[in-house]
């Protein structure tokens, strides 16, 4: 609509359409400026009208979403707790050993060997990299002197040593390493409490054995496993039979001759 074109008896209808008031006594000019703001007022009213609306409505959607949100977590937080509830309730005989229920540790701390402090000295802590891991514990026991390293320390330290051709990379649990005897034993810990896939890791001990000499190939490797109470059963002797004969030395940490027979064996 060309409002330029409009009579002045028009342009009044349409300011009294808008409230103008003192139609008379405004020129066109002023009288077509006064409908071109009314209007645009009115246009911008409904423009914020509909983002009032469309906002609301995406606050509506968000709350919606959020409320659904919060249902499916409590749902995931309700059906772990049950699983939880159902493991402990339900596990094995063997499960986590009898000293290890009585006295309330967990199984990372009785393998811990900085603990067995009447059979190992704990001399200090070097650190000779920049990482978290770039340090060993300097351990010990009775004439000898050991390196503990944890996870990835020990190919940190070892980086010259170690053969990357066959990019490959082990991180055993624990792993001690005695330097005048260039002699490295590894620690690998498994836990258990029911049947479960660790049953079967058990069995690649040779396999691990065979690639630890292989990553590290001019020192001489020792693989042993520290294994729970629920290793224990005679279902298990096939397993132990075959690392008997590979050279792979087993202990129960739980047992009360653990750390007298354990530091035997890294002695002599």
């Amino acid at each position: 609509m060309d409002l330029s074109k409009k009579t002045v008896k028009e342009l009044k209808v349409i300011c009294k359409s808008y409230n103008i008031k003192k139609v008379s006594k405004l020129s066109k000019k002023k009288l077509i400026h006064s409908i071109k703001y009314k209007m645009n007022l009115e246009k911008n009213a409904i423009i914020i009208q509909k983002f009032i609306r469309k906002n609301l409505q995406y606050k509506i959607e968000k709350r919606k979403i959020l409320e659904k949100n919060a249902i499916i977590i409590q749902k995931i937080v309700k059906r772990k707790f049950k699983f939880k509830k159902r493991v402990v309730k339900n596990r094995g005989t063997g499960a986590g050993g009898s000293n290890t229920n009585k006295n309330g540790l967990n199984y990372e701390r009785i393998t811990d060997l900085i603990q067995y402090r009447d059979n190992i000295v704990h001399v200090k802590n070097v650190k000779f990299g920049k990482n978290i891991n770039d340090n060993y514990d300097i351990l010990k026991i009775k004439n000898k002197i050991f390196y503990r390293f944890m996870k990835k320390g020990l190919k940190h330290y070892f980086h010259k040593e170690f053969d990357n051709k066959y990019k490959k990379n082990l991180e055993p649990d624990e792993s001690l390493y005695n330097k005048s005897e260039n002699t490295l034993y590894i620690l690998e810990k498994k836990f258990q409490q029911v049947s479960g896939s660790v049953d079967e890791k058990i069995q690649t001990g040779p396999c691990k054995l065979f690639m630890y000499s292989k990553l590290y190939p001019k020192i001489k490797i020792k693989y042993i496993y520290l294994l729970s109470d629920w290793f224990l059963q005679d279902k298990y002797e096939l397993e132990k039979e075959y690392l008997d004969l590979h050279n792979i030395k087993i202990f129960f940490p739980n047992s009360i001759n653990y750390i007298q027979e354990f530091t035997n064996y890294i002695i002599n």
